[in-house]
């Protein structure tokens, strides 16, 4: 029997919710966008709203790769929540060739607890499993 991966993920530009679904169990882990983070490199930057933006890009782009290296191994992943960063997460996951045989999904939802969220998970992965002819 093989077992798969099948991760859902909750997010927001700040926070995500990393939700294993395997066996009929979910396993929730958080990522969270680092307030305190800290640039890699010491540069001098004349203008603040640049020197602003460029830590806020850095922030970003250290998120998104923590979110891609915790679902490196998986067979699929739904990716849903109430903002544009589970389409910016999308696009980055397709354009990496890791990822290239990972079913990934984006869905819009609202703001959930957490209780909603793996009920989320747990409907969409036993849906496919049913759609999918596997038990």
């Amino acid at each position: 029997m093989i077992i798969t991966k099948n991760i859902g993920i909750w997010m927001d530009h700040s926070i995500a919710y990393i939700m294993e679904f395997t066996a009929g169990l979910i396993t929730t882990i958080t990522i969270e966008s680092n307030p305190d983070f800290k640039l890699e490199d010491e540069f001098c930057v004349t203008d603040n709203n640049s020197l602003l933006f460029y830590k806020e890009h850095q922030k970003q782009t250290a998120y998104y790769k923590k979110l891609e290296e915790s679902i490196s191994d998986c067979n699929e992943v739904i990716l849903f929540g109430p903002t544009y960063a589970k389409v910016k997460l999308y696009d980055l996951l397709r354009i990496d060739k890791r990822f290239s045989k990972t079913n990934i999904e984006v869905t819009q939802a609202r703001e959930m607890n957490q209780s909603e969220q793996q009920d989320f998970v747990i409907n969409h992965f036993s849906k496919h499993r049913f759609l999918n002819g596997t038990k």
